[in-house]
């Protein structure tokens, strides 16, 4: 589309944000048709005969028959630019001559239309905020064989609260429920004091060599703090440098702490240190990952399982002012050019993503099997007891605890949505039946 017809559907979806692209389009498309017609006027009245405002001359005719031509020829396009993204949302338009043509092509999926459809909204505006130039503060230099990198170090007491949490929290994980909920026996001799929290901030979400992990933060606990490393580019360079030390770091650690992990974090990681030879340190390394259980366990009750809404539920934080990963790969790249950055914000989100493993790390090795003395009647509560009963229920099913897993089978049944009921009672049934004849 050209860029008149643009300018116009930007100002259209800023005048009428309720209206739909499709209605958005039309309107610009008539716009841009009448702007066309008006200044193609006197074109149009010499051509019908009608008597001009002025005589033109052979060459001014000639400018203005070569002009109506490029404009009618600009009105096409803007029609024909409408058009094609009204059959993309809409469908196209039926020929009865060919609707019952077998062979003419199915209408598009819903799915495609949603998509389609999102994708001609404006995109929006990256939020706004204080920015800095030059490096982030309290940063200091640190040096590997393989080179020099910058890191910063804070350290919480543990009594300090993260949501509604404290962080010592973390110390009473009992280790036996991370292997029922995740069937790893190498969680078997989790121990948080020897464990280590990580996140990263990444260029993209992709893997290669082109992705970089431009900041690693790693926790951990030390005497009576929280100790949070963060690991940072201060350009491509120093990336050898601190992937050495990261490895390191992991290497010595008895188990790993994270958050979709297994599928992002490690990889990222484990592919540059591949690059730039140095041993990946996660093949024999314990690994827990809290996605998976917390999304086994409270999935049902939640709209997603992501960090923000699980931690803003369980642990009762809500981030004030926080700036979303997605914004990240453009602070970095602004630093890197000299421009002013919003890293600082990087730094306080990955800060808060490492805090947010130890209290949901706590949260998940707290949890009890038995059902609660008491279930508060509001709803959304309600709804989470359940949730974390059906999934304990289930975990227990599939390793085989089948007299606890009629217990807390029962338990869920009784919350439960008649929805959901079947499935509970035939989970009862089958608990209580494998658990007769064990004892048979």
């Amino acid at each position: 589309m050209d860029a008149s017809f643009r300018d116009r559907l930007a100002r259209l979806r800023r005048e009428a944000p309720a209206k739909s692209a499709s209605d958005a389009l039309r309107e610009a498309s008539v716009s841009n048709a009448e702007d066309t017609r008006e200044q193609a006027h006197d074109v149009d009245a010499i051509a019908s005969g009608s008597t001009p405002t002025h005589a033109p001359s052979a060459s001014e005719a000639s400018a203005r028959d070569a002009g109506l031509r490029e404009q009618r020829t600009s009105e096409q396009r803007t029609h024909d630019a409408a058009a094609s993204t009204a059959s993309a949302l809409n469908g196209p338009a039926l020929d009865p001559r060919t609707a019952a043509d077998p062979t003419s092509p199915p209408e598009l999926p819903a799915w495609w239309k949603s998509r389609a459809q999102r994708t001609l909204q404006a995109a929006p505006l990256a939020p706004a905020g204080q920015r800095t130039l030059g490096a982030p503060c309290d940063l200091r230099e640190a040096h590997t064989p393989r080179g020099a990198f910058a890191v910063r170090e804070v350290r919480f007491p543990l009594e300090q609260r993260h949501g509604l949490e404290s962080l010592e929290r973390v110390l009473d994980v009992r280790a036996e429920l991370f292997l029922l909920l995740t069937g790893d026996e190498r969680l078997r001799e989790f121990d948080p004091r020897r464990a280590l929290f990580l996140d990263i901030e990444t260029t993209g979400l992709s893997g290669g060599a082109g992705t970089k992990a431009f900041l690693v933060g790693l926790g951990w606990i030390e005497a009576r703090e929280f100790v949070l490393w963060q690991g940072f580019l201060r350009g491509p360079e120093e990336e050898a440098a601190l992937l050495l030390e990261v490895a390191e770091r992991i290497e010595g650690a008895q188990a790993l702490v994270t958050f979709f992990g297994k599928t992002f974090d490690r990889h990222r990681l484990e592919d540059k240190m591949r690059v730039h030879g140095v041993r990946p340190p996660f093949k024999d390394r314990a690994h827990l990952d809290l996605y998976h259980p917390l999304r086994a366990l409270y999935r049902p009750a939640l709209a997603d399982a992501r960090l923000a809404t699980l931690e803003r539920v369980l642990c009762g934080l809500v981030r004030e002012d926080d700036l979303s990963g997605a914004y990240a790969p453009e602070a970095w790249y602004d630093f890197l050019a000299g421009r002013p950055h919003r890293l600082e914000r990087v730094f306080a989100h990955n800060r808060d993503d490492v805090l947010s493993l130890a209290t949901l790390c706590a949260h998940l090795g707290g949890l009890e099997l038995a059902p609660a003395a008491a279930v508060s009647s509001a709803a959304p509560t309600q709804l989470l007891e359940w949730a974390r009963l059906r999934g304990l229920a289930r975990a227990l099913a599939q390793r085989k605890r089948w007299s606890e897993c009629a217990v807390v089978a029962q338990a869920a049944r009784a919350l439960a949505a008649d929805e959901h009921a079947p499935e509970l009672e035939a989970l009862v049934e089958l608990a209580l039946r494998r658990s007769r004849s064990r004892r048979g």
